[in-house]
């Protein structure tokens, strides 16, 4: 969905305007902040939703966070890691684990926007 072309659900009487904040999280005792975390706002009720499409490039910025925490790879170096050694999403399951889990894993920690 393309919040320009989405009717604000409260007040049905405006198309949503797209929006990006700053905001800040805890995760595991560490603090940070993301900038251009996602929404959309009524120019008519001032109603504030975060769509769908917004809600997956929110989290994605926010999981990349913790991984970061947590001395993981993101999914921007996982996808950089794959595209200079050549091999397909597919081929690192293979290489890393379980056909079935590990490939489906490894997609959605990869998602990128």
């Amino acid at each position: 969905m393309n919040p320009e072309q989405t009717t604000c659900p409260m007040c049905e009487s405006a198309y949503l305007i797209p929006k990006k904040a700053v905001e800040h999280y805890c995760y595991k005792g560490h603090d940070f902040s993301l900038e251009e975390i996602e929404y959309a706002e009524c120019p008519a009720c001032h109603s504030e939703v975060v769509m769908p499409d917004q809600s997956k490039r929110n989290e994605t910025r926010i999981r990349d966070e913790h991984r970061k925490i947590d001395g993981f790879l993101t999914s921007a170096e996982i996808a950089h890691g794959r595209e200079r050694f050549n091999v397909t999403q597919s081929q690192a399951a293979q290489i890393f684990g379980d056909r079935g889990l590990a490939g489906k894993s490894l997609k959605a920690w990869q998602w990128i926007n």
